[in-house]
């Protein structure tokens, strides 16, 4: 709130403090805190800097880490998406917080192929006839 005060609340120090507090947050387990506090640094660095900045990118992938941890991989994925594509284009598609940004994406998506694998073999044990051989 100092930084507000101080600055101004659309100022990217704000953004900046707002993650940081977001990351506390969440290392306590206040994960709606968190979700509240990284959109709002969004909100800020996307006015700021507009919709494709490296720093867009960086709010966009902290984000889609706390969705992740909390277990919703669907909504992690596309903002994880999103982030590979901001990097890519701004700092591109070599630099290392690119990589980084693929690296999370491929994880969560090996994370939905394993939901789908239990959730299809859970199905296909749903289907199989009761009983045991004649």
């Amino acid at each position: 709130e100092m930084l507000e005060v101080a600055l101004g609340p659309d100022h990217p120090q704000v953004a900046l403090g707002l993650n940081n507090l977001a990351v506390l947050r969440s290392r306590l387990g206040e994960y709606d805190a968190a979700v509240r506090l990284y959109q709002r640094a969004l909100g800020i660095d996307e006015a700021v800097y507009g919709p494709d900045h490296p720093q867009v990118a960086t709010d966009v992938n902290n984000l889609a880490t706390l969705f992740f941890h909390c277990g919703q991989w669907q909504l992690s994925k596309q903002l994880y998406e999103r982030a590979v594509r901001i990097r890519a284009g701004s700092l591109g598609p070599e630099h290392p917080k690119t990589a980084a940004a693929r690296t999370n994406l491929a994880t969560v998506e090996e994370q939905l192929r394993l939901r789908d694998a239990d959730a299809d073999a859970d199905a296909d044990a749903d289907s199989a006839p009761a009983g045991g051989p004649d």
